[in-house]
C-alpha cells in the first residue's frame, strides 16, 4: 500500500510539471542613452510586492536569466524579508547594496495581477522594472512587461506563480540585452 501511494505521489508531481502552465510576456522599454550599460555592471535586484514567495521567485528567475547572460546579480530576499520593511529596515538594506560590489539597482514592481476566475491561477500580470545608477541615482533604463497565460490549465495561485515569472524573467533580460555593450 506504501509503494502504491508513493508511485502516485510521484506521478501527481512528474504530470504537474508536464501540464505546468504555460505563458508569454512581452516587454517594451525605454534607456537613457547617455548611460553606458555594461556586463560587467553587478546588479542588485528587489522585487517589491507584499509577497515573499513572490518576491522570491521573481529575484530567483532574473537572477538565472542575468546569470545566463554573463550578469552577476545580488538577491534581496537573500538578505532581507521585504513585506516588513520599515525605515530601520531600508536603512539596514541600502548600507548592505552600497557594501556590495553592485553598481544597479533594478526595481521590480507588480502593477496588476489577474486571476482566473475559477481555477485561481495567474491569468496575467503587469511589471515595470527601473534599472537605477547607485552612483549618480539617475534611470538607466526602465522596461514594462505584460505576461499572459497561455491557457487557463485550472492550477493553483502557487502553481502558476514560478511560470509566470520565469516568463517575465526571460522577457525582461533579453530587453536588457538589447543596451548592453
Amino acid at each position: 500500500m506504501k509503494k502504491l501511494v508513493a508511485v502516485l505521489l510521484l506521478l501527481t508531481v512528474l504530470l504537474s510539471s508536464i501540464y505546468a502552465q504555460e505563458y508569454i510576456s512581452y516587454s517594451a522599454s525605454s534607456n537613457n542613452k547617455s548611460q553606458n550599460l555594461s556586463k560587467q555592471d553587478e546588479i542588485w535586484i528587489i522585487s517589491d510586492s507584499n509577497n515573499f514567495l513572490w518576491n522570491r521567485y521573481v529575484e530567483e528567475a532574473l537572477r538565472d536569466e542575468f546569470t545566463q547572460r554573463g550578469i552577476k546579480v545580488f538577491l534581496n530576499t537573500d538578505y532581507f524579508d521585504v513585506k516588513d520593511f520599515n525605515e530601520d529596515n531600508i536603512d539596514l538594506m541600502y548600507d548592505e547594496i552600497f557594501d556590495s560590489t553592485a553598481t544597479h539597482i533594478l526595481f521590480i514592481t507588480i502593477e496588476e495581477l489577474y486571476t482566473f476566475t475559477y481555477g485561481g491561477g495567474i491569468k496575467q500580470f503587469d511589471t515595470t522594472g527601473s534599472l537605477i545608477d547607485l552612483k549618480s541615482g539617475e534611470v538607466a533604463f526602465r522596461v514594462g512587461i505584460a505576461t499572459e497565460a497561455v491557457s487557463n490549465d485550472q492550477l493553483s495561485y502557487n502553481a502558476t506563480c514560478k511560470p509566470s515569472t520565469l516568463s517575465m524573467a526571460s522577457a525582461l533580460a533579453t530587453e536588457y540585452m538589447r543596451y548592453v555593450k
